[in-house]
């Protein structure tokens, strides 16, 4: 049995559902102040592909390269496949590149796997010596392994 209204029913819930994320301060100047400073920046998530709704609700679809949804990509994180693929597209290598992320085994430790720099967000309480409280951090971080930003 079809009900004709589920259908519009669940795009009122999901267009509720995408106004409840939060856009975090400074995240527009961090991303802004990265690409000015020629630096690639890429999202891997596990979401699925309404995350792309999200992002281009806050406006924040053309500060990065290349955004992989697992959901699109067949493939989700912790996996190596998912990482290499983004890097591969990025042309960077691990060891130049740097994941930011805030689960520590699906993005802090499989992007420390495969030989990257790895950061991870614990904006409300700080369990990890090599986790940061927001991203003003990663300027810090990226001043300190390269002598520059």
């Amino acid at each position: 049995h079809k009900n004709p209204d589920f259908k519009k029913h669940f795009k009122e819930l999901y267009r509720n559902q995408k106004n409840s994320f939060v856009k975090f301060p400074g995240t527009e100047k961090i991303l802004r102040e990265l690409n000015k400073n020629g630096y690639k920046t890429a999202i891997i998530t596990n979401w699925n592909q309404n995350c792309m709704d999200v992002i281009e609700h806050y406006n924040l679809k053309d500060y990065f390269r290349h955004i992989a949804i697992s959901a699109l990509e067949g493939v989700r994180k912790p996996s190596p496949k998912l990482f290499r693929r983004v890097l591969k597209y990025l042309n960077v290598k691990p060891e130049e590149a740097l994941m930011v992320g805030d689960s520590h085994d699906h993005d802090y430790l499989a992007a420390k796997k495969i030989g990257m720099h790895s950061l991870l967000l614990e904006r409300k309480e700080k369990k990890h010596s090599h986790s940061i409280r927001n991203l003003r951090q990663v300027v810090s971080y990226i001043k300190k392994i390269n002598g520059k930003f």
